[in-house]
C-alpha cells in the first residue's frame, strides 16, 4: 500500500512546520534590531541623554521583545499578544521622553498586524 503522496515543492517540509514565513521574518528581523539596539547602547551616548535608569530601561524592554518575538518563533499562542504588550511598553518610555515618532509607530503596528493576520486560529489564545 502507497502512502501519502510526498510534497516535492522546495522548501515543502518547512513550510509543514507551521509558522508561516512572514512570522520568520518578523522574528529574524526583530532579533537583528535587538542586537542592533545592544550594540548602539555600548557605543552610543543613549545612557547619558537618558539618565540613571537607562540600564533597567534597556533591560526591560528588549527583555520583553525578546520573550515575546521568542514566543512567535515557537508560535505560542501567549506570544501574539506578548508583542503588541513588548512595543506598546517601549513606545510609553519613548513617548514620556519626548522621542516617539511617527514613523516607528507606523513600523510597529504594520507588524502586529502582520503577527495577529498570520495568528493560526487553532491554537488557541494562550
Amino acid at each position: 500500500m502507497a502512502g501519502p503522496p510526498e510534497d516535492e515543492r522546495p522548501f515543502a517540509a518547512a513550510r509543514a512546520r507551521g509558522r508561516p514565513w512572514p512570522i520568520t521574518g518578523l522574528c529574524l528581523a526583530g532579533g537583528l534590531l535587538l542586537v542592533v539596539t545592544w550594540a548602539h547602547a555600548a557605543t552610543g551616548g543613549q545612557a547619558r541623554a537618558f539618565g540613571p535608569g537607562y540600564v533597567l530601561y534597556l533591560v526591560v524592554t528588549t527583555g520583553t521583545l525578546a520573550l515575546a518575538l521568542w514566543g512567535l518563533w515557537r508560535m505560542r499562542p501567549w506570544a501574539f499578544w506578548g508583542l503588541p504588550a513588548a512595543l506598546v511598553l517601549d513606545d510609553a518610555v519613548v513617548w514620556a521622553m519626548g522621542d516617539l515618532h511617527p514613523g516607528v509607530v507606523a513600523a510597529q503596528a504594520g507588524a502586529v498586524l502582520l503577527a495577529l493576520l498570520l495568528r493560526p486560529r487553532d491554537i488557541g489564545w494562550w
